[in-house]
Formats: structure tokens, sequence, C-alpha cells
């Protein structure tokens, strides 16, 4: 029922956004195989942070009646869209890169059992409670490609005691051509989707 309420936040944040600028990522894989196993359920909670996105320049017209005619109505779109015109790594693409950590550790069988949760009462003390903190989400300006910088906090918690924490800062790769900005987005993801599994990976090789 969590799940599905999970869902339905990320199909209403799919459906505010579907016009605007920055597009929505499809899930994230993780393309390596992994080993590890711990015979524990986990919950994964998703904390929000601060969110910075960039605009789009305004097209300053041509030369002639015909130029300046475009600018203005491009100004108004400006004014009357701006989400059609502005860049973000935000809700909806934090939504789709929890549910895909989600279903990472549940098809390779990291945990017993992994669910997301949006109430921390849900965890019993013997289990495993995982946060991932978007501190911030940056999106460069348009001379600097748009890109993404993403400032991540992890921490592990069991028995109710913190055990395990981490922060990531990751960036899209600015030498690469992205053909739309979703794909930027995938890349950023997918590089924070590494760290986080490493990290842990890393947690549950130092408790061993």
């Amino acid at each position: 029922m969590k799940k599905i309420i999970f869902l339905l936040f990320i199909a209403i944040a799919l459906t505010a956004c579907a016009n605007s600028a920055e597009q929505v990522m499809p899930p994230v894989h993780y393309n390596d195989s992994i080993t590890f196993h711990i015979p524990k359920k986990a919950y994964i909670y998703w904390e929000l942070g601060e969110q910075y996105s960039s605009t789009a320049p305004q097209n300053m017209g041509g030369p002639g009646l015909s130029g300046l005619a475009a600018a203005f109505i491009e100004a108004e779109e400006h004014q009357n869209n701006p989400s059609k015109y502005t860049y973000t790594y935000g809700k909806a693409q934090q939504a789709v890169f929890m549910t895909s950590l989600e279903d990472v550790f549940s098809d390779n069988h990291v945990f017993n059992n992994v669910e997301l949760i949006t109430d921390l009462k849900q965890v019993h003390s013997q289990d495993v409670l995982m946060k991932i903190y978007f501190k911030s989400t940056r999106v460069a300006s348009y001379e600097n490609n748009y890109q993404i910088t993403l400032d991540v906090d992890m921490s592990i918690e069991v028995n109710r005691k913190l055990v395990f924490h981490r922060t990531y800062v990751v960036q899209s790769d600015n030498d690469k051509y992205f053909s739309t900005f979703k794909d930027q987005q995938t890349n950023v993801s997918q590089k924070l989707l590494v760290d986080i599994v490493k990290g842990v990976k890393q947690w549950h090789t130092n408790a061993n």
C-alpha cells in the first residue's frame, strides 16, 4: 500500500512537470553485479532539501519588426509558462531516483526485504533504516550546459543507532553531449546510485 501511495505521488509529480523544460528521466539502473547480502529488512526514507534551478535564456529577437515580435511573444511565454523554460532536479526526479534505488536493492536481493517509507514510525528497531537526504540540488546556467550537482547525505541506522554516514557530491559530465536534459539527469543519477551502493557495501563489510 505504501508503495502504491509513493508511486501515486510520482505520477502527480510527473504530470505537473510534463511540459517543463527539464522533463523527467526514466528509471535508472545499476549495471554491475551485486554479490553481498544483508539478512535484514530495510526501510528507505527520503528527505527533500534545497533545490536551485536554472532558466533558459530569453531570445532577444532579430532585426526588424518580425524579430521584435518573436522576442515579445517569447517574453510573454516566459512570463506565463515559467516551468517550460526552467531546468531543475526536483521532486519528480528525486522520486524516480528513490524508486530506482529500491528496485536495485530488491532485484539484487541486497536485503531480505526493502520498502520505501514516508513515516519513520514504521521502522522496527532491529531493521535497517536508510535515510537519503538531498541536501541540495543545483542546475548550472545555460553557459555551463545546465550541469547538475547533487549534494546528498546517506545515513544508516540499526537498533536506532547511527552506524554509517556519508556525503556524496556528484555532478553530471560536463564534457559530454546530452541530446536532452533528462539524459543529463540520468547521467548524474547513475553516478549517485553507484556511490550509494558502494556505501552500503562498505558499511556491510566493516560490520562483519
